[in-house]
């Protein structure tokens, strides 16, 4: 799953996460991208610009027609997703690449290996507990960190296993059991103090 639509990821560095995809679906041959394409113009153009496979004139020679990069029919240009149908998505993706602080907070609980394609995050949580890893816009950057997580899936141990752990970053998940057993402990005082203020 990609996902890429954060202002200071506009133009170049949109390019960049886009020429990474493609080196990627070129050197992994079975990988199927999956990519929610904001519906910003400066998005769109770019995204589709780079990643939509050219389709032949009919009748043109193969020399006469532009070239498409290997791998681009593997690249799902998707419209932007509900957030049930995103969460799906990724919960079945092997990786995901993104930009999006959203996703930086539900990869992790997920325990989908999360690659930040940003130079800094306010959402360092994923960060400090492995399950996401801050590596820019640069393609160099994305191929590299993108192929120690796809070379090492399926494995006991390694990259991909030490990403994929499921982890809460935002707390054990008991919050709400917690919050309910305070109010019943106080029950009868929050009566009394409803009953007293008429």
């Amino acid at each position: 799953l990609v996902t890429a639509h954060r202002r200071e990821n506009l133009g170049a560095p949109l390019r960049s996460i886009c020429d990474a995809v493609l080196a990627l679906v070129a050197r992994y041959p079975n990988l199927v991208v999956a990519f929610p394409v904001h519906l910003a113009p400066a998005v769109q153009a770019v995204v589709r610009t780079k990643l939509t496979c050219l389709q032949a004139k009919a009748g043109a020679h193969r020399a006469e027609s532009p070239r498409s990069p290997l791998g681009c029919d593997r690249i799902h240009l998707l419209p932007p997703l509900d957030h049930a149908t995103l969460l799906r998505t990724m919960a079945n993706s092997r990786l995901v690449l993104s930009d999006s602080g959203g996703l930086q907070e539900e990869a992790p609980a997920l325990g989908v290996p999360l690659l930040v394609l940003r130079e800094r995050t306010e959402r360092v949580e994923g960060l400090h507990v492995g399950a996401a890893k801050l590596i820019g816009t640069q393609p160099e950057s994305i191929l590299r960190e993108a192929s120690l997580l796809l070379d090492s899936y399926g494995a006991e141990s390694g990259c991909y296993a030490e990403m994929a752990k499921v982890r809460y970053p935002y707390g054990d998940g008991t919050a709400a059991h917690a919050i309910v057993a305070a109010l019943l402990a106080r029950k009868s005082e929050l009566i009394a103090l409803k009953t007293a203020s008429g």
